[in-house]
Order: C-alpha cells, then sequence, then structure tokens
C-alpha cells in the first residue's frame, strides 16, 4: 500500500511541475509575440534588458512582480513602472525596473524617484499612476529559457 501511494503522490506531483512549466514557458511566448508583459492573478513577469540594476538584477533575468498600488510602495523597494520618456534614450511606454530612492506626496499626488543600483544618476521623479507593480523575484529557470 505504501508503495502505490508514494507513486501516486509522485504522479500528481510531477504532473503539477510540468504544468507550472508550460505556465511559464507560455508566458514567455506570449511576450515574445506581443512585446507585452502578460499579467496572471495580479502578477506579471519582465525581462531585463539592461545592466542598470547592477548584481541586484542582471541584464537577461527575468523576474517577476506583483501589482502593487503605488501608495504600498517604499524607499528601497525595487518596482516597474512605465516610461513617460523623459529618460534618454528610452522611450514613451517601456517598462522601468528600478529602486525607490524618495518617496513624496503634494497636492494629493504621489511622486517617486527612482534609480538603477548601478547608475549614477537619479530617474526624472515619475508619479504613482505609472507604477506597474513591485519586485517579487528572479525567475532563474524562466531566465535559461529566455535566451
Amino acid at each position: 500500500m505504501g508503495q502505490k501511494m508514494g507513486r501516486k503522490i509522485w504522479r500528481v506531483a510531477s504532473t503539477i511541475i510540468v504544468v507550472a512549466v508550460v505556465a511559464m514557458l507560455a508566458f514567455v511566448f506570449i511576450q515574445r509575440i506581443t512585446g507585452r508583459e502578460p499579467e496572471l492573478f495580479g502578477y506579471r513577469m519582465n525581462y531585463i534588458r539592461t545592466p542598470s540594476m547592477g548584481e541586484a538584477i542582471k541584464a537577461g533575468d527575468v523576474i517577476l512582480c506583483k501589482n502593487a498600488p503605488a501608495g504600498e510602495v517604499e524607499v528601497g523597494d525595487i518596482i516597474t513602472y512605465e516610461s513617460d520618456g523623459r529618460i534618454p534614450g528610452l522611450p514613451a511606454g517601456e517598462t522601468v525596473c528600478h529602486r525607490v530612492v524618495e518617496k513624496r506626496t503634494e497636492g494629493g499626488v504621489l511622486y517617486l524617484t527612482t534609480k538603477g543600483d548601478a547608475n549614477a544618476d537619479k530617474d526624472p521623479e515619475i508619479t504613482g499612476e505609472q507604477v506597474i507593480g513591485r519586485f517579487v523575484r528572479k525567475l532563474g529557470l524562466l531566465t535559461l529559457f529566455y535566451k
């Protein structure tokens, strides 16, 4: 009886792993085809194109971010936000992944200043409306598939 139960547990576990890997690969495929980050259950994956985050998040990494209201973001958090075109060489609409270094509210509007860990200069200030989400973790296995 114990051996049969062990095989059954292994079958269920391996099925869950296969489904998870297929789902992740589907995410990567959708992102490659559409050029947009797919979202599932409030999470989205982002492919990091530049080394601006230094050792924390390297160019080529695939990361997982959770949708987060800007009001929940704190100084020190790594966030993703939509560029408004004021960062030299980065067109409006591109996703940026940088660390929050300043946070302030003025006239009921939340303003954040971010900076890549490896960058000398801070980014132009953004509003809370530009925030997409907060960094959760790197997805090492997906990074291998994405390249």
